[in-house]
């Protein structure tokens, strides 16, 4: 085990302190120890879903396709600011979900071309500002409240490009016109 010793940390303001601390008990350093056991992948993802089956719920029934597993769906809503991106995150579903959301927009009628502030409200209609997994640390609320939008907004391209991948074109088209319709 590793000891932390708080009188070898330099003396710094309240609020940076506060935020050191944070960032040891995210690191796994709990009342001053830090055990040396590193988990895998796998059992990090397998804690996680286990604990946010409720976000889980939420989230399967948004979507409405019960073929997608857990740990992809606990995918779509992870923020690489969360855990330190100890666990995986949605930021390359997101980019495949905004070509998909981009493509669907400039054929389809039904579709809207919304900017990523619009889709931040479409995401926070359909609840996914309620469960975006984040840590942000930031002090201001309006730029904590930007930061939230923005990850809101990933979340739901997440959502799309996790469902076509797992479920192709077919599906993941009918979810996006019925998500983001007029």
């Amino acid at each position: 085990m590793i000891r932390v010793s708080w009188k070898s940390l330099r003396p710094i303001e309240a609020r940076r302190g506060m935020l050191y601390v944070t960032r040891l008990k995210n690191r796994g350093i709990q009342g001053g120890t830090r055990t040396t056991e590193k988990q895998t992948l796998e059992e990090r993802v397998e804690a996680l879903v286990g604990s946010k089956q409720q976000e889980l719920n939420v989230l399967r029934s948004l979507v409405s396709i019960p073929e997608i597993p857990d740990h992809l769906l606990l995918q779509c809503i992870v923020h690489k600011s969360y855990r330190h991106a100890t666990v995986p995150y949605n930021e390359r579903l997101s980019k495949f979900g905004r070509m998909l959301y981009d493509m669907l927009s400039e054929v389809s009628k039904d579709i809207p071309d919304r900017s990523p502030e619009e889709m931040a409200q479409v995401a926070k209609q359909h609840g996914l500002h309620d469960i975006t997994l984040h840590s942000f640390q930031t002090i201001d609320p309006v730029e904590r409240q930007r930061a939230l939008n923005t990850a809101s907004a990933q979340s739901l391209y997440s959502i799309f490009g996790a469902v076509n991948l797992y479920c192709g074109m077919d599906k993941a088209s009918s979810l996006v016109a019925r998500l983001c319709r007029n």
